[in-house]
């Protein structure tokens, strides 16, 4: 029987995973990216702000905070 092993990489933006998944897919890992609702839902929270400029002043948790106050 052949054996599958699924990794699943879950943390705040900004923390890594792309370049986890960059090291795994060169080494022809196959990867499934389901991380497009964060993204449009970040997208859509800060258009009157630039991503850099709240990671910048909150760092990894500028995502959490960004959404609680709206």
């Amino acid at each position: 029987m052949h054996k599958q092993t699924i990794v699943a990489l879950v943390s705040m933006p900004g923390a890594g995973k792309g370049l986890c998944v960059e090291y795994l897919e060169k080494r022809n890992w196959p990867s499934v990216y389901l991380g497009g609702i964060t993204v449009d839902e970040f997208e859509r929270h800060t258009r009157q702000h630039s991503r850099k400029a709240l990671f910048t002043r909150h760092g990894h948790t500028a995502v959490r905070k960004h959404l609680q106050a709206t």
